[in-house]
């Protein structure tokens, strides 16, 4: 008998001659035959060029099936619509409408318990002391939160599937370049749960800053305590450990940067 999941799949996502609400099939394949050639001749300016197609056919997806929950709130199938909406992108104000007309059966399994847990997580804010993690490098070595204290520090939230993330690489590497013997670091946390993936990529991107992992992704201890819902992500933290700005794009954080070393420069 097939799954619920492989049913609705079948129905919502798979082109059945008519408008889907997921990218055809014929551009999936496409992706990941070209995603892994990329990643075999390890270019790795090809693979974030394909990330960014990748993440604009997910939010597109998110959006359509956001759209058709809407309309379609009360059936068998608005779970897995609904699912497939929280894990993309997501408006808190669809998630609930959502949540409170599933079908009776719908509130009793662990996805909808899931979706519910994202609405009450507590997101960290700016001004608070980062909370502490402990986790491992590729290697296997254990660092704390507590090693970086004193340090300008950014704290990136990634995983090897996300193109945004890794799109956003090679800047993060000139910037860490040229302010890292000033007292810059950046701690990379992964949410791979694959961890072969997330070494290929470690070795394909050549991240020259600390790596670190938490395998089990968006369930895991690290996500929840940081509020993160979706990657990228990364918070800005001070010297003191406490949090100065929240999602920075790479051409802010280079602002603040130059005026931060400079200041002290002069002094």
């Amino acid at each position: 008998m097939k799954s619920y999941w492989t049913v609705c799949y079948a129905i919502l996502a798979k082109p059945n001659g008519s408008k889907t609400l997921s990218a055809s099939d014929s551009i999936r394949k496409s992706y990941w035959d070209e995603y892994a050639e990329l990643n075999r001749t390890k270019d790795s300016a090809g693979l974030q060029k394909l990330g960014v197609i990748w993440d604009s056919l997910r939010r597109e997806d998110s959006k359509n099936y956001g759209n058709w929950l809407l309309k379609n709130p009360n059936t068998d199938m608005s779970l897995f619509a609904l699912e497939r909406y929280a894990y993309f992108l997501y408006d808190t104000a669809v998630v609930k409408q959502g949540l409170s007309a599933l079908p009776t059966w719908a509130t009793a399994t662990t996805t909808y318990n899931n979706i519910k847990k994202k609405l009450t997580v507590n997101k960290l804010k700016l001004g608070e002391t980062i909370p502490h993690f402990s986790l491992p490098d590729a290697s296997g070595r254990v660092f704390q939160s507590a090693d970086f204290r004193g340090k300008l520090l950014l704290i990136d939230f990634w995983a090897s599937w996300c193109g945004p993330c890794r799109k956003a690489h090679p800047a993060l590497k000139k910037l860490y370049a040229a302010y890292k013997k000033q007292g810059f670091e950046i701690v990379s946390i992964s949410l791979d749960e694959n961890d072969a993936a997330w070494r290929k990529a470690l070795s394909t991107d050549e991240l020259p800053w600390l790596n670190l992992i938490d395998a089990k992704g968006f369930a895991g201890k690290i996500a929840e305590a940081y509020g993160v819902l979706s990657i990228p992500a990364s918070y800005r933290v001070d010297s003191n450990g406490k949090v100065t700005a929240i999602n920075e794009q790479v051409e802010e954080l280079k602002l603040l940067l130059d005026a931060y070393f400079k200041s002290k420069s002069a002094l």
